[in-house]
């Protein structure tokens, strides 16, 4: 056993040799690929960045929500995926980094054979026997660092793996809460429609009466009728609708596809939404999982690069092997069938055809890939941020004029109404009123689902949501 010491002491010697040169670019953060400004072009005045909340949904107040995106993170199969991901790239890492520590192994052998009868000695055995116990070691000496970079280059990728899970997450749970939205405002504008169809068979009822007592023309009886088949249809169609996206937020929880969903809690008038904090646009660089993703994406290949160069070295390998072997197996474990060997051996590539230094133009290629990439999210994660909140800006001015505009067609739909019963204007008029009517309050609705939409999209474009933040001065409420 001491001389088994000796030889694992021996390989472990070789530990402090490796790792002493560097190769290839040193992992950094590549330059940004644009100046930042110090605060985003688009963001409402007055405000300042408070704590990123990644649980952003529950700003929305709704109990449906909260747990139909519980259901969803137990259960959908893209983050079952993306999971499945991250367990794959933590063992290749740990595969790597097993790569750069002692390999020990312990091979044992048994053999019996019969050679051929030699007549000069014809009184040689015939028949052998031959048995071996031993443990062998070997360690590659990484002098230029290889196994160090792949193990590098496995550790980024697994950062990046990570960093995609929470990629996966955040967007399915965007794509539940838009779903939910969307079943939402279905549901209020089938409401409107049908409450309209109650309304257009009412003036029917009078037109019919009208008509019947001559005071009313056939024209005037079969506009009635053909609003009201509108409206019908109009009906029928949102209900189509509402089915496939009751379906749609289903399958997102991982749940069978039914028609049926949950019943809407969600607040129309939107009075429970709160101002957004914009944050500074350095925040994204830190806050994203894409830019983290695509950050550890650029290391990785950094250290792929200094791997590729260090292929092109010669390798240093420390072997050695301590056992025992002996022709009678009751004679195997004994001082006298001691073996052992302790040897280096060094490995340098001479005449490959260029294939190791075409294998390093491939790696630093995908270097310059994966900057690129960089550059391109971190540019991506800055429109999509000023762009949400341009957005933000305009659709709580368009919802404010949308709801004036509907308080005015209800008042003329009124005026219109009382006109025709007492003979002073045509059906046309109620006709043209209340189709404004309930165009402008299917708009409003169909408006404020934008707001709480592009809402969801500022929330991922900024990273999270926002607890604890502080105003300056009133900045009022979302809408």
């Amino acid at each position: 056993m001491r001389r088994l010491a000796a030889l694992l002491a021996g390989l472990v010697l070789g530990l402090g040799a490796g790792g002493c040169v560097r190769l290839g670019p040193k992992p950094s953060n590549p330059p940004l690929p644009v100046k930042l400004p110090s605060a985003y072009e688009q963001a409402a005045t007055g405000m300042v960045q408070g704590r990123v909340d990644p649980h952003w949904w529950k700003d929305f107040a709704d109990p449906t929500l909260n747990s139909l995106v519980k259901k969803a993170l137990a259960h959908n199969p893209s983050i079952t995926i993306a999971a499945a991901r991250v367990m794959e790239a933590r063992a290749l890492w740990e595969r790597a980094r097993a790569l750069r520590l002692p390999q020990l192994s312990l091979s044992a052998t048994g053999k019996k054979y019969q050679t051929a009868v030699n007549p000069y000695m014809p009184l040689l055995p015939r028949r052998y026997e031959s048995y071996e116990l031993a443990l062998r070691a070997s360690y590659e000496v990484d002098l230029w660092q290889r196994l160090a970079s792949a193990d590098r280059a496995a550790w980024e990728g697994l950062l990046a793996t990570e960093a995609a899970k929470e990629v996966v997450i955040q967007g399915v749970v965007a794509q539940v809460a838009s779903a939910y939205f969307r079943a939402c405002s279905l549901e209020k504008r089938l409401s409107i429609a049908r409450q309209r169809v109650e309304n257009l068979r009412e003036s029917l009822k009078w037109v019919q009466a009208r008509y019947d007592r001559g005071l009313a023309s056939a024209l005037q009886l079969k506009q009635a009728r053909r609003g009201m088949l509108t409206a019908q249809a109009a009906v029928v169609l949102l209900a189509q609708q509402l089915t496939l996206a009751r379906q749609e937020l289903n399958v997102l929880t991982g749940a069978y596809p039914s028609a049926k969903g949950p019943k809407c809690s969600f607040r129309w008038d939107l009075k429970d939404l709160k101002p957004v904090p914009s944050g500074l646009p350095a925040d994204l660089l830190s806050r994203r999982p894409d830019l983290a993703r695509a950050m550890a994406q650029v290391r990785a290949a950094q250290a792929s690069v200094a791997q590729a160069i260090a292929n092109r070295l010669p390798r240093i390998t420390l072997t050695g092997a301590f056992g025992y072997s002996s022709m009678y197996l009751h004679h195997l474990i004994g001082p006298a069938s001691e073996l052992w060997s302790l040897a280096a051996g060094i490995l340098a590539p001479l005449v490959d055809w260029g294939a190791r230094a075409a294998a390093q133009k491939a790696a630093e290629a995908r270097l310059k890939q994966a900057v690129a990439s960089w550059a391109k999210a971190v540019l991506t994660a800055l429109q999509e941020v000023e762009g949400a909140l341009a957005t933000r800006r305009y659709l709580l001015r368009r919802e404010r004029l949308l709801a004036q505009a509907l308080a005015e067609a209800t008042a003329a739909y009124e005026v219109a109404t009382d006109r025709y019963k007492r003979g002073l204007s045509p059906y046309l008029d109620v006709l043209e009123t209340e189709r404004a009517r309930y165009e402008l309050a299917d708009e409003l609705v169909q408006c404020r689902l934008g707001i709480v939409t592009n809402r969801i999209r500022l929330y991922r474009a900024l990273g999270g949501g926002w607890r604890g933040f502080k105003e300056k001065g009133n900045a009022g409420a979302e809408g």
